[in-house]
C-alpha cells in the first residue's frame, strides 16, 4: 500500500487495479498472509489513507483488522491471466 500511496503523489488519478488487488484480499482472508515480524515489517506504519476509494475503503481496514500482510510477489501470473482480458 506504500507503493500506491507514493504513486498517488505524482500520479494523483492513480487508482488501485482492482483484479489484482483482490485477489492479495483473497488471500488475506484465507490465511495466505503473514504477520508483520516474518517479513521484517513490524517498525512499518499503517499507511491512513491512499486517495483511491476501494483502498481507502476495503482494501486498508483488511489490513488493519487482520495485522497481516499479502506481499505482491505471493501471486503467480497465472492467477492474474483471468483478469488480463
Amino acid at each position: 500500500m506504500r507503493i500506491a500511496a507514493a504513486l498517488r503523489k505524482s500520479f494523483p488519478d492513480l487508482q488501485c487495479w482492482r483484479p489484482g488487488y483482490d485477489l492479495l484480499l483473497y488471500f488475506l482472508r484465507t490465511g495466505k498472509a503473514h504477520a508483520p515480524e516474518q517479513a521484517e515489517k513490524v517498525g512499518q506504519k499503517l499507511v491512513q489513507a491512499i486517495g483511491c476509494q476501494y483502498a481507502d475503503s476495503t482494501l486498508l481496514p483488511a489490513i488493519s483488522d487482520s495485522n497481516r500482510y499479502v506481499d505482491q510477489e505471493a501471486v503467480e501470473i497465472g492467477e492474474l491471466a483471468g483478469t488480463l482480458v
